[in-house]
């Protein structure tokens, strides 16, 4: 059941009983912390450029190495602190 924001506001009891009646959906959250994760690697592309620019003399292909793995490294990494603080959230409702 959707609630108005002045409800949620003024009686938090009758928005989060409601809430738990519902089946779980992560969709949203997942979307979120990929769209974080996909502009992170965005930087990270970015920033990976001007390392292998700088690297680039000493080593051949260094500059593509270090763009991929800053890449992969953005994208793991948000999804990577998303279940961190997840497991961290859980646990301390016990």
């Amino acid at each position: 059941m959707r609630h108005s924001i002045t409800t949620i506001f003024s009686n938090p009891d009758i928005f989060f009983q409601d809430l738990m009646t519902e089946k779980e959906n992560l969709r949203n959250p997942a979307l979120i912390v990929t769209a974080g994760g996909v502009v992170a690697a965005a930087y990270a592309y970015e920033v990976g450029g001007l390392t292998g620019q700088m690297m680039g003399k000493l080593m051949a292909g260094m500059g593509t190495i270090i763009a991929v793995s800053a890449i992969a490294g953005a994208l793991i990494g948000a999804l990577l602190f998303w279940v961190i603080w997840s497991g961290i959230f859980f646990c301390r409702r016990f």
